[in-house]
């Protein structure tokens, strides 16, 4: 039942999906030897000391004895693993802006209610977004999340991107509270209840042109 209810939503959706070769190749954003992913479930979060691999392996490098049903969700910029004395909260972290070796993608979800209808208006909407949109996954049934390419150099620069390009789609429907720099978004592959987090698009070397006007 859960793969037929999420074949629907796709086909609702009018999103083109990567054929089976190149959706299971995964996000392969340029590594760096300090780059970390910071991977967290219900109960607890782990850190993998290793650039980011594919999303057909991110699970199994993170998680090798194939426990999929806890972790179901990374953050969306890579780490360096340590611990950081975050000022806002007056605590440890190692998940803050101050681990951030990066700020190379922002997350955009959708939130609106009811579910059944936003779900397709918001592919649609990331579709005709001219931004360099790296991945979109099912999130098992509450949302879609995107991960855009921001390529910024500073926090400073990420949170200019935010204003220019990110803010004003949340009169479209964007969660204004998801364009965080260190934002957990989904991970591929992973379960949430008895449904699968799945990869509907895919397209690391994207450019910003709107994915509805690609060949």
């Amino acid at each position: 039942m859960g793969a037929e209810r999420q074949n629907r939503r796709r086909a609702a959706c009018g999103v083109a999906q990567k054929p089976d070769d190149q959706k299971s190749s995964g996000i392969r954003p340029r590594p760096c030897a300090s780059d970390s992913i910071a991977c967290t479930g219900r109960r607890h979060a782990r850190m993998a000391q290793r650039p980011f691999p594919g999303c057909s392996h991110v699970a199994d490098s993170i998680f090798p004895r194939g426990d999929f049903r806890s972790p179901r969700r990374f953050l969306c910029n890579p780490v360096d693993g340590e611990t950081h004395f975050n000022p806002r909260t007056q605590k440890d972290s190692r998940r803050s802006e101050e681990s951030v070796t990066s700020f190379r993608y922002a997350v955009l979800e959708c939130d609106q209610e009811p579910k059944e209808k936003w779900f397709p208006i918001w592919l649609k909407i990331l579709a005709g977004l001219p931004l360099p949109i790296v991945a979109i996954t099912d999130s098992a049934g509450k949302s879609a999340h995107a991960l855009v390419r921001g390529s910024c150099h500073s926090k400073q620069d990420w949170d200019r991107f935010k204003h220019d390009k990110l803010r004003p789609l949340v009169a479209l429907g964007a969660d204004d509270g998801a364009l965080s720099a260190v934002r957990l978004t989904r991970l591929p592959g992973c379960f949430r209840s008895d449904y699968r987090q799945e990869l509907l698009y895919l397209n690391p070397s994207a450019t910003g042109t709107p994915i509805i006007d690609m060949q």
